[in-house]
């Protein structure tokens, strides 16, 4: 999952790095994304993406439920 931290001078404390420079929160495991202290927590709203033309484009996912 991901969580969101707000900056302060206390976050480095609590995170490290894994072998493609994304914060990991030490204790959760959680992927951490750090946002300014003023801004509200965004939404996180999964999607799929395919690639198209070496490009990332979202992508509908469809269910067979037949």
């Amino acid at each position: 999952m991901i969580k969101y931290l707000r900056h302060n001078d206390k976050i480095e404390d609590c995170l490290t790095t894994d072998e493609y420079g994304n914060r990991i929160h030490k204790c959760s495991g959680e992927y951490v994304i750090v946002i300014e202290e003023s801004k509200e927590e965004p939404v996180y709203k999964p999607m799929s993406l395919t690639m198209v033309e070496g490009e990332w484009k979202p992508m509908q996912m469809e269910f067979d439920f037949g």
